[in-house]
């Protein structure tokens, strides 16, 4: 099969679950086209997904060489290396994504929460801030915002982002909780244990967690 077919026939078996076969499909995609950035950055996909997160960067790494504006592989390179636990690695590749794609909303939620990990709230929110200009209407962005928000201790503002967060998404597990441990800090406890349990029909195991926060 030429290079195109073994990346299409690959795309199929990644749809199917059928990592070892797809893996294989794009590895020999690589070796027809050797600077071809679909076939490594595909097999970085393929090899991420198998948990060989190691394997998985240095084909994401490949690729970008491939193609150094290829979003895609750097953002995926960043995820990868933010769970190898390379940090500041990782960061890079966001910053890469966003000098590129400066409206990469992934990117900037990507880069927010690890600022937010690295106890950069302040930074982090910027880049809250950023995502929910562009896509307002993804819940993700505004419970984001909400934790930041808490871990700031400005609980009335992270109230305001779970709610809107929820009014997108009810169902938004994180906002519910999150919501919650915020009036708790605000001593209304009432209104907080109405959304913790909204939480507990959705996830009943984190309600002993909760509960006692």
């Amino acid at each position: 099969m030429s290079h195109d077919e073994n990346i299409y026939q690959g795309i199929d078996h990644l749809k199917t679950g059928d990592l070892c076969n797809a893996l294989s499909c794009f590895e020999k995609a690589c070796q027809f086209e050797e600077r071809s950035c679909i076939a490594h950055f595909m097999r970085g996909v393929a090899l991420q997904q198998m948990g060989r997160l190691e394997e998985a960067a240095n084909s994401f790494i490949a690729a970008t060489r491939c193609d150094p504006g290829h979003t895609g592989s750097w953002f995926s390179l960043g995820n990868c290396l933010r769970d190898i636990g390379r940090k500041e690695k990782a960061l890079g590749c966001f910053d890469v994504v966003l000098e590129i794609a400066p409206q990469h909303t992934d990117a900037l939620v990507n880069k927010g929460r690890m600022l937010d990990e690295s106890g950069k709230h302040k930074q982090a929110l910027e880049c809250y801030d950023r995502a929910i200009e562009l896509a307002p209407n993804e819940d993700m962005g505004w419970s984001n915002r909400g934790h930041t928000l808490r871990a700031l201790k400005e609980y009335n503002e992270a109230v305001t982002s779970y709610k809107k967060s929820l009014e997108i998404n009810p169902q938004n597990i994180l906002a519910l909780f999150g919501l919650g441990q915020a009036l708790m800090m605000l001593e209304r406890d009432e209104a907080a244990l109405r959304y913790i349990d909204r939480g507990l029909e959705f996830e009943p195991r984190r309600g002993s967690i909760e509960r006692s926060l």
